[in-house]
Order: structure tokens, then C-alpha cells, then sequence
């Protein structure tokens, strides 16, 4: 193992010292890339604290140093790395504190700050080159971060709201509803979803948060990602399924008024519902799906931005090229080379509706040659120029 390398690697990533004492607590190597930083906050005493808490469990350790910055001692079998010290951008609760008898308190400001992630990706790099038994970020931070007690805190709030919802009368709203309604978009029957959210019932949505606003927000990202996995299971892709919900949360997160979260939640279980309902009005000529055309969809999906060729699909699955033109055309009803510039020109169609980009930027951006040649397949598939579709159908207009 390239002891040195790595040292310098994890320092220029993190902008701080790491050491590396032997198995008695020996400064034998360190390294910092940062010239001007000296590591003023490391007194003696605090080597000795480390190799004290690692012999009772030798994992590695994050610490608090004078409720200040922080350090992390990793041991191996030879010895342990010191890495820090450094800060953290928010507030991290750590099971270790360590008080020095430093007033590091005027040097405070020159200490570097990184995230605390990218402080675990280091730890941990550094931990499973040296040991053949893999440690994961979980454990590393249940064990650093999360105070004994913390844990059961939500079993002791579970239990404390059952006993009020029962004195009270409460109860959730009816689980037979829910299931009702994520059928209803598996399926894509919109008429059968409307049907389940007019339902009357005894109960209520849960509380998951004391404001109001955060309430609606928090419980509407539950329904969009129950509707996203209901619209799956129904057929559409995870990918674009996936998309569809990014985009509905992060609407939802801007809201300011509770009506407006209810809205978008409920607009975009009926959008996977049409879009399920779309799907299996395309498949019902043929029932059983072909992993390969599935595999192939999803290809086309990802690569749209590019000038995409069936040979490149091809190439990507492994088939013969005539082999795999001749199955599309046999499960889906149109061939790869038109279902390609299909789904090209509704990417273009949204483009025009919801952006600002020119034609020259889309055709570009679609992987069309020219912006003539996105005008005459877009005229060709919708009978619409790229021009009067933007005029008549934007969200401006």
C-alpha cells in the first residue's frame, strides 16, 4: 500500500493534515497540502485519547475538539491516521468530545471547512484499504453521530402518539382507499382514480410535521412517489417515471400556499395515470413485454440529446441490426429508425412549449443536423413548424 499517495490524497482533498502514528502513538509520517496551516489545535493529549477509545472498539472515530472542529483517527493493524482537523458548513452531533487545554478560539477562522460527506468518503477510503472487512457509511455514522438514546426517540414518539390518537378518537384514513388509488394509476384508469379521491371516509391524513405547509409538502412527496412506483408496476419506464416526480417535488417544494401543493399532487397522479393509460393503449396489440425492446426504449430514452442510430442500439444490446429492427417493428407497430424521431420531436414539442431555447439550440441539443432538418421531421410528424407550434402552444402564450 502506497502509504504516502494516499495520504496526500486525502489531504488535498479535504485541505488538512493527516498523520500517521506508529502503534505506540509515534508521529513517524505527515503530510499537508495546504503551506500556510500549521495544526495548532493537535495538544498532546489528545494522541493518547484517541488510542485509549480505539482499544475499546477499534473502528474509526470523529471527534469534537473543544466543541470546535473536529478530527477523525482510523486505525490499522501498524498504527492509526490522524486526519484534521477541519469544520463543517452546519451543525453535526458527535458521540466523541475531546477538551483540550489550547485557547484555539482566535485561530478558529483558519481551520478548513468541507462537508461532513466528503469527510466520511475519506475515512472510509482509508479504513477499507487497510482491512478486508468492508465498512459501511451507515455503521460509521451510527456509531460517530447518533448519541445513545437518539434511536429509540422515535419508538418513544410512536408510542406516545398512539395512546393520544386513541384517546382522542383518531384514526388514519382507510389503507383499502390508498391501495384503490395506486390501482387506479397501475392501471391508467383515470376514471377509477377520480373515483377513489371522492371517496368519503372516516379518518385523516397523518400529521408528519407541526407546520402546515411543511405537513402538506412532506405527506404530497409521499403520494407522488407511491404514484411513481404505482405507474411502474404499470408499465412505464423508471426512468422516466423517476423524472416525472423530481420534477412535481421540486414544484412542490417552492410552493407557498397549501392549495397549491394539493393541486400539483393531485395532477401528477392523474399525469402517470394518462401516461400509463397511453402505454397500454399502445401495448394492448401485444401483451407480453420483450426485454429487449424494453432495454431498447430505455437506450433511446437516455441518448436523445445524441444522434442516435439503430446501429448504436444495436451495438449496446449485442443484436444483429436487421434482427433487432425486425422485433421492434413486430412488439411495437412502427419501425426503431420512426419511433426514434418520434420521441425526438415530443422532447422538441415540450422544449417549445415550456423553454426559451432557439431552434438552432434544440435541433443541436436533439442531435438534429441542422435546424432545417428539426423543421421538416417536427412539420412532418405534427404538420406544425417548429415556429407556429412555439406561437400556439407556449406556456406564455
Amino acid at each position: 500500500m502506497n502509504r504516502s499517495y494516499l495520504m496526500r490524497h486525502i489531504s488535498y482533498q479535504l485541505h488538512t493534515f493527516v498523520k500517521y502514528f506508529d502503534i505506540n502513538g509515534v508521529l513517524t509520517e505527515h503530510f499537508c497540502g495546504h503551506l500556510n496551516f500549521d495544526d495548532f489545535a493537535l495538544s498532546e493529549e489528545l494522541v493518547p485519547y484517541c488510542c485509549q477509545q480505539c482499544r475499546k472498539a477499534p473502528f474509526p472515530m470523529i471527534f469534537e475538539v473543544d466543541s470546535s472542529f473536529c478530527y477523525s483517527w482510523i486505525p490499522d493493524c501498524d498504527g492509526a491516521f490522524l486526519i484534521g482537523p477541519v469544520q463543517f458548513p452546519y451543525p453535526v452531533i458527535l458521540n466523541y468530545q475531546f477538551q483540550s487545554d489550547c485557547d484555539n478560539t482566535s485561530r478558529i477562522t483558519d481551520i478548513p471547512i468541507c462537508t461532513f460527506e466528503d469527510f466520511l468518503c475519506s475515512i472510509l477510503l482509508v479504513y477499507n484499504l487497510y482491512h478486508e472487512k468492508e465498512l459501511e457509511q451507515d455503521y460509521l455514522f451510527r456509531s460517530c453521530c447518533i448519541s445513545k438514546g437518539e434511536d429509540t426517540a422515535p419508538l418513544k414518539a410512536y408510542s406516545e402518539l398512539v395512546f393520544r390518537n386513541r384517546e382522542a378518537g383518531r384514526k388514519h384514513n382507510p389503507y383499502d382507499q390508498e391501495m384503490r388509488e395506486q390501482y387506479s394509476i397501475e392501471q391508467g384508469n383515470l376514471e377509477l382514480l377520480q373515483k377513489s379521491l371522492e371517496e368519503d371516509y372516516i379518518g385523516e391524513l397523518g400529521i408528519v410535521s407541526k407546520d402546515p405547509l411543511r405537513n402538506d409538502k412532506y405527506l404530497a412527496v409521499v403520494v407522488i412517489s407511491l404514484a411513481s412506483r404505482s405507474a411502474i408496476r404499470g408499465g412505464l419506464t423508471p426512468e422516466l417515471a423517476f423524472s416525472l416526480s423530481d420534477s412535481y417535488i421540486q414544484k412542490i417544494d417552492e410552493c407557498t400556499a397549501q392549495i397549491q401543493v394539493m393541486h400539483l399532487c393531485r395532477d401528477a397522479e392523474f399525469q402517470y395515470a394518462k401516461m400509463v393509460q397511453q402505454l397500454k393503449k399502445q401495448q394492448n396489440r401485444k401483451q407480453e413485454k420483450n426485454p429487449y425492446i424494453e432495454q431498447c426504449k430505455d437506450y433511446v430514452f437516455s441518448h436523445l440529446h445524441d444522434k442516435l442510430e439503430v446501429a448504436d442500439i444495436a451495438e449496446h444490446l449485442c443484436l444483429n441490426i436487421s434482427y433487432l429492427s425486425e422485433l421492434f417493428h413486430e412488439y411495437e407497430g412502427i419501425t426503431l429508425k420512426s419511433y426514434i424521431r418520434r420521441e425526438k420531436i415530443e422532447l422538441a414539442k415540450n422544449l417549445l412549449t415550456y423553454s426559451k431555447y432557439t431552434y438552432s439550440e434544440i435541433a443541436a441539443y436533439l442531435g438534429f443536423s441542422s435546424q432545417s432538418h428539426l423543421g421538416k421531421s417536427f412539420k412532418e410528424v405534427t404538420g406544425y413548424t417548429p415556429g407556429r407550434y412555439r406561437r400556439e402552444f407556449s406556456s406564455s402564450s
